[in-house]
């Protein structure tokens, strides 16, 4: 097993670990993030401070959180967090050039915190 750690905090004060496991998956199943130059240190602002001050729910991924941040002027990066016991671990990240309908705010600056 590789290193764990704690990648960063979302607004309602939850910590986010990440794999160096998952950041070498991630990689290989979209491989577009690598090459654009898209790091841990991007995961890292999606989560602590997300586009809109909102963090999202989702269809596709149940029991998860998603995290959006403009990375260029066409593309986001949406990171999928899953929380158990209020312990977040990165399960996957990827471009998106915009968010997916069916999503629904779980959380929003000011409205919860």
């Amino acid at each position: 097993m590789g290193n764990k750690h704690v990648l960063a905090t979302d607004p309602r004060g939850l910590p986010v670990e990440f794999w160096d496991e998952r950041w070498d998956w991630i990689k290989e199943k979209h491989a577009d993030l690598e090459p654009a130059g898209v790091t841990e240190e991007h995961f890292k602002n999606a989560i602590e401070k997300p586009a809109e001050d909102c963090i999202f729910d989702s269809k596709k991924y149940p029991d998860c959180d998603l995290y959006y941040m403009r990375f260029n002027k066409y593309l986001q990066i949406r990171v999928v967090v899953r929380y158990i016991d209020n312990i977040g671990e990165i399960v996957t990240a990827h471009f998106l050039t915009t968010r997916a309908s069916g999503e629904s705010i779980k959380w929003m600056k000011g409205r919860n915190g």
